[in-house]
């Protein structure tokens, strides 16, 4: 559990209990250099990093990435009780 502490502009405490995962195609480490991206908040998200190569380099991806997607669209299209 985190420390608690005083939101922006807030006198009170709270806790809070996240795990934030994010991803970009951009270089971040040239951006902290460029003064583009904040050298502070890389430092507390770069924790775990991994690269994956995009769809181009990887096609035997391609066939299971549209299944899903088909998926997912018939389930929020589909009217309730099918």
């Amino acid at each position: 559990m985190s420390e608690p502490k005083a939101g922006l502009g807030s006198d009170r405490e709270s806790h809070s209990d996240f795990q934030l995962i994010a991803g970009t195609n951009r270089d971040l480490f040239a951006a902290v250099r460029d003064g583009r991206f904040r050298e502070d908040l890389l430092a507390r998200i770069n924790l775990w990093t991994f690269s994956l190569p995009g769809l181009r380099a990887r096609p035997e991806d391609r066939r299971t990435l549209i299944h899903l997607q088909r998926d997912l669209i018939d389930s929020e299209w589909r009217p309730e009780g099918e």
